[in-house]
């Protein structure tokens, strides 16, 4: 979320949207006196048992589905989705992001561990992914990865970007870095057809291109074959 925010004010195109921060969370969760049992769940899971983490993860993350979100944030979120319909008649379509506040850390990264659902229209259905947007915070590979890591659980939280879908033609990821090789002279472009969520699923194969930041030739290209794409 910061990272988009960064790009928008950078002059870069990205889709329009707002950010549900991670204090809204925390309140969310303080409000509906969840916060200790969530971290007592926490403190009895054995992480290294896959039947523990997954009743733990389960449980807690029923706890956070049943939260009743607070009538002021309820409300600020409202008036930020139909702001983005603009003079359009109908509510648009938008994307459900989430972004863990342990996310692209130096030392780790929690990246891909929590949700993200697409094409969600209508008030209702944006307050119920936005639930389902914090309970992903606590999918076992998430606690698992956390607990490895040395994570303090009562500080780790999570936002909720919300932004209007688009339809392109075709969608990347660009790592700046090599990300294999961790070569800072050279760039990777992953491509698909269709949404990007046929990269970051892992559902599709995507054609790679490693590119020099120097004078930016092309140093090598993958072409895959790619028999399926994801569409709005």
């Amino acid at each position: 979320g910061a990272n988009l925010s960064d790009m928008v004010r950078g002059g870069i195109p990205v889709p329009d949207g707002f950010i549900i921060c991670s204090c809204a969370y925390r309140e969310a969760v303080e409000a509906g006196g969840a916060s200790g049992a969530i971290l007592d769940i926490l403190a009895r899971t054995d992480v290294t048992d896959a039947e523990q983490l997954n009743e733990a993860s389960a449980r807690i993350k029923g706890l956070i589905k049943a939260l009743e979100i607070p009538a002021a944030l309820r409300s600020e979120v409202v008036v930020a989705y139909n702001r983005l319909a603009g003079a359009e008649s109908n509510l648009p379509l938008v994307a459900v992001r989430s972004s863990s506040t342990a996310e692209d850390l130096g030392a780790a990264s929690c990246a891909g561990q929590q949700e993200t659902f697409l094409n969600v229209r209508g008030e209702e259905a944006l307050l119920e992914k936005v639930r389902d947007c914090w309970a992903s915070l606590y999918n076992p590979q998430a606690i698992f990865y956390r607990r490895r890591h040395g994570f303090d659980e009562s500080r780790v939280g999570i936002a909720v970007v919300v932004q209007r879908m688009v339809e392109p033609v075709k969608s990347g990821v660009l790592f700046t870095v090599h990300p294999v090789l961790k070569d800072r002279t050279a760039m990777m472009i992953e491509a698909v057809w269709g949404l990007g969520e046929g990269i970051v699923s892992g559902l599709i194969t995507p054609d790679n291109y490693v590119i020099s930041k120097r004078d930016g030739s092309l140093i090598s290209q993958y072409v895959s074959v790619k028999t399926k794409m994801v569409v709005k």
